[in-house]
């Protein structure tokens, strides 16, 4: 970059070292405030993008434990019935071998099923 200055400088003799050397740093500085201003610009775009991401990981995470509680509630809603289910057939089965015949292939009884 040095070098470089040395050439520009020695192309317009009409300025001073010290004006020319001001002039480099200016632009320096310049170049280096817009490099700036480009990485916040960059950096704020990638932390919009975090946040869109966070709330979508939070939403997919609430969906989730939704249809998870959803699905214990069936089963558990399922179990419920197959147990009053089971209770119902050891009652018809209680009853039906108390006045079963000897056959036991035979089930005839007038007891009715509810």
């Amino acid at each position: 970059m040095f070098r470089l200055s040395i050439v520009f400088y020695l192309a317009r003799p009409s300025l001073s070292w010290c004006t020319f050397v001001t002039l480099c740093i200016a632009r320096q500085t310049i170049t280096r405030r817009m490099q700036l201003r480009l990485q916040i610009d960059v950096n704020k775009k990638r932390e919009a993008e975090l946040q869109k991401l966070r709330r979508e990981l939070e939403e997919a995470k609430v969906q989730g434990e939704a249809q998870a509680a959803s699905m214990r509630k069936k089963q558990q809603d399922s179990v419920n019935e197959l147990t009053e289910q089971l209770d119902q057939i050891q009652k018809v089965k209680q009853k039906s071998v108390l006045c079963s015949f000897p056959f036991r292939s035979v089930m005839i009884c007038s007891v009715p099923l509810t």
